[in-house]
């Protein structure tokens, strides 16, 4: 049998490993995916592996990690003019600005932040390559028609924030692009301490917060301070039942790590799914308050409320 396996593993570029336990056998390939599909027919047919089964089939695109690592390598050098470059060749690819940052910037961040960890960038080095692709996606938003200010007062509003003390925004600022994009009303602040974000949100009326961490580094050692300022926001804000949301690096690399967690409504791993995340959280909202009937048989009330107003809400919950 490993006389006959060793010839099928003849092709081009082929690899794995054959594991074999009490009868069973356990076959990993890699190779170009037209190699392995081959090479699986030949196994599929031969009559000793009646029973074979594809336990787990990953086609990474090895494109698509050259041009994150060259993303990467050119923020690190600070060449914005080779960053606008690669963008405006993936565009051509066919992405746009939410496959841009699922696909290629959020992992280009946590290739700067392994990096880090590996002693390869040091702080300057981050820094600059953040400023540099911010840079760049700034040019990418401001080419795009699309991106224009919406008009309709109507619109819900978002709130856009790293929390209290965190250097990096371009999470933040990919979102409130996104958000944008979709029609929202979007406000952007940095403030330094909760007093100042709660301060914003007691000024103005929002329907979500989202609220962010680096997505460069995991951040593990601020989530109480995060959760602090989910209670602060829910305390202080205009909007009694405003929808709190988070993101960062820390909530993708560790899954454990929920909302409940921190008191917050819901956790994105990616900035590309925050958008759709804050339409299901208002809409399950809103379909949960008009099938109640004290809800529902309150007249209409002006938001915001003017001073004076009290609301009384049945928590049935």
């Amino acid at each position: 049998m490993l006389i006959k396996r060793s010839r099928r593993f003849q092709g081009p570029k082929l690899s794995g490993m054959l594991l074999h336990e009490t009868g069973r056998l356990l076959h990993w390939l890699e190779g170009p995916r037209e190699s392995i599909a081959a090479l699986w027919r030949s196994i599929k047919a031969d009559p000793r592996f009646p029973g074979a089964l594809t336990l787990l089939e990953r086609g990474p695109d090895r494109a698509v990690n050259d041009a994150i690592a060259e993303l990467a390598r050119l923020a690190v050098a600070g060449d914005t003019a080779g960053l606008n470059a690669a963008i405006a060749t993936q565009l051509t690819l066919g992405k746009n600005l939410r496959s841009l940052c699922s696909e290629l910037i959020e992992p280009a961040c946590r290739l700067l932040g392994d990096g880090w960890s590996e002693d390869r960038y040091g702080d300057f080095d981050v820094t600059l390559a953040l400023c540099s692709l911010q840079i760049a996606l700034r040019v990418l938003c401001a080419m795009q028609a699309s991106m224009s200010e919406p008009t309709n007062s109507t619109a819900r509003r978002v709130l856009i924030v790293p929390q209290p003390g965190e250097a990096h925004s371009l999470g933040g600022m990919l979102a409130g692009e996104l958000f944008r994009d979709s029609g929202w009303i979007v406000q952007t602040e940095f403030p330094r301490a909760n007093d100042e974000l709660v301060e914003t949100a007691r000024q103005a009326w929002f329907d979500v917060v989202c609220l962010s961490l680096s997505n460069v580094y995991e951040r593990r050692d601020r989530l109480e301070a995060v959760a602090e300022t989910v209670r602060d926001l829910r305390l202080g804000s205009q909007n009694f039942a405003i929808t709190i949301m988070v993101g960062g690096r820390v909530f993708r690399d560790h899954p454990e790590i929920t909302a409940a967690r921190i008191g917050a409504d819901s956790v994105y791993t990616s900035v590309s799914d925050a958008v759709d995340r804050a339409e299901l959280l208002l809409s399950a909202r809103f379909d949960a308050q008009s099938e109640d009937p004290f809800i529902r048989d309150v007249p209409d009330l002006p938001a915001p409320l003017p001073a004076g107003w009290l609301w009384l809400h049945r928590n049935t919950h």
